[in-house]
């Protein structure tokens, strides 16, 4: 399946059964329901917005891009221990807020 241009501004898709998808030319590109980085979901405007821009969710941006964001754009990521190390201290905060 191949975008078509069918407006000035305007693209569709159509599959194999006819079902059409049309969308804006400068469409934005989806985010997923996880986190390339540490895996855990999405949830909120913020891990989208940052996801468009950086490739991760919130929490990733603050722990390692934020503190280096040219090395970031270098192609430094963290290493597989540190993802894990920091997967284990999310996973001991409550994942709600009593107030």
């Amino acid at each position: 399946m191949v975008w078509k241009k069918l407006t000035q501004n305007r693209k569709m898709l159509e599959d194999v059964s006819g079902f059409k998808i049309i969308i804006p030319e400068g469409h934005m590109k989806t985010v997923p329901l996880d986190c390339d980085i540490c895996g855990f979901l999405m949830r909120d405007y913020s891990d989208a917005s940052l996801y468009s821009k950086y490739g991760c969710c919130a929490s990733c941006f603050m722990k390692w891009v934020e503190y280096d964001i040219d090395g970031w754009h270098a192609g430094r990521r963290p290493t597989s221990n540190e993802i894990e190390k920091e997967k284990e201290k999310r996973l001991l905060q409550p994942s709600y807020l009593v107030k």
